[in-house]
């Protein structure tokens, strides 16, 4: 269509030029007219193209999602964790080693004294007032990878059940994070739902001042023992040292 416009518009410019001659005058006169329908005909063309594409409307689409069952994931993590456990290279770094669902690697800064001294403090407490196993840094396999709590506390009847695991398929009863500055409330909710999918009772959020915030699956005796002024309430913050941080 361009390439015929371009003939009218040369030819007609032409015919004006060589406008001494009366035929020539008439001749050019016509191009350009002929030049004028064929850009107002493309123009309509155009604006009722886009009448018609301003009504057109993208089909619903199914977005399709493929998750693995737990069965799946759980075999995934426990081969990508003694890969991990394997590789020495690992060894030396000054960081926290964690995985996503995919067996991606998510490394955090090494603790500060003051984490470190209320995760010990948090341990020592959980062992002493509950008995059983007070295990710092331990690894927890969940839906979303392996994740490690600061400090986890197993009953004997349920460490006997992953005693031998290189990376827990059980969560302990309480899983315990010691927050630091760089986790966000996002992250922190996101691990204390895979905590309790992975089995957890009882998941606490504890800062190094002493604020604990607490969430339970369910009440039992054996957790208001260790923390009688945590009221047994989901969620609640308390503020003193409730005989962990």
């Amino acid at each position: 269509m361009l390439g015929q416009e371009t003939q009218f518009l040369v030819l007609g410019a032409w015919c004006l030029v060589l406008g001494q001659e009366k035929q020539f005058l008439v001749l050019g006169a016509w191009f350009l007219v002929k030049l004028k329908t064929s850009f107002l005909r493309i123009s309509l063309q155009t604006s009722n193209f886009k009448l018609r594409t301003s009504n057109f409307k993208l089909p619903p689409m199914l977005l399709t999602v493929e998750i693995p069952s737990r069965d799946e994931q759980m075999s995934f993590n426990r081969q990508r964790w003694c890969e991990v456990l394997s590789d020495r290279s690992f060894s030396n770094l000054p960081y926290r080693v964690e995985t996503n669902c995919y067996g991606q690697l998510l490394m955090t800064p090494p603790a500060s004294g003051g984490h470190s001294s209320c995760q010990g403090e948090i341990a020592y407490e959980l062992r002493s007032k509950l008995g059983g196993r007070s295990l710092p840094e331990c690894p927890i396999s969940t839906l979303d990878g392996i994740k490690v709590a600061d400090v986890g506390w197993y009953s004997e009847s349920r460490f006997e059940q992953v005693a031998n695991q290189n990376v827990f398929e059980i969560a302990p009863e309480i899983c315990i994070e010691v927050l630091s500055p760089s986790n966000s409330e996002l992250e922190m909710r996101a691990k204390r739902h895979l905590y309790f999918e992975a089995g957890a009772e009882e998941v606490w959020l504890c800062e190094v001042n002493g604020l604990v915030r607490r969430s339970s699956s369910f009440s039992t005796g054996r957790i208001e023992l260790l923390s009688q002024d945590l009221h047994d309430q989901p969620d609640h913050t308390v503020e003193g040292r409730s005989g962990s941080c």
